[in-house]
């Protein structure tokens, strides 16, 4: 399907035939610059048309965006529901954001009960794929900055399960 070219002031030509044409990275980042009035006006509605495009072709970052778009109702009618398949699409292939809010919409009354089993399996699977991008290692003591900062609290988490490792 053939789809009208972005305004021309959010950015190159490049980028405006790219992202019509259908290259998703494009896509996320028109969308990107309608959500930041970066070149156009803020526009949470054309945002959401651009990060839908982007998301349905599988980019996780789009996913992540359009699940926060519908959990907070911006540009879109808010749904809870919606976000969590979107929260789940990105989360499935390893956006760690997108895990975190996936468990955490999990604990929500507003979707019936809460599902606390999927939401602690969602909060261990980010903590798993975090520690592994982590260069902590026993003894560490600075502060690290990595997908999420990690704040003084988290450090002394991690110390404490990293002394419980056995030695390697």
């Amino acid at each position: 399907p053939e789809v009208a070219l972005p305004p021309a002031q959010i950015g190159p030509s490049s980028l405006l035939v790219a992202a019509a044409t259908g290259d998703a990275s494009a896509q996320f980042e028109v969308a990107s610059r309608f959500a930041e009035g970066k070149g156009v006006p803020k526009s949470f509605e054309q945002a959401a048309v651009w990060y839908q495009r982007a998301a349905a072709q599988g980019l996780s970052q789009a996913q992540y965006r359009m699940a926060t778009l519908y959990e907070r109702g911006l540009g879109v009618k808010a749904d809870s529901l919606r976000a969590r398949v979107w929260y789940k699409r990105a989360a499935e292939q390893g956006n760690l954001k997108a895990m975190h809010n996936l468990a955490v919409l999990s604990t929500n009354r507003d979707l019936g009960a809460p599902d606390y089993a999927t939401a602690a399996q969602w909060f261990e699977r980010a903590a798993a794929a975090l520690l592994e991008q982590l260069p902590c290692r026993q003894g560490c003591c600075h502060c690290c900055i990595g997908t999420f900062p990690v704040t003084i609290l988290d450090q002394q988490h991690l110390r404490e399960g990293l002394a419980r490792l056995p030695d390697i």
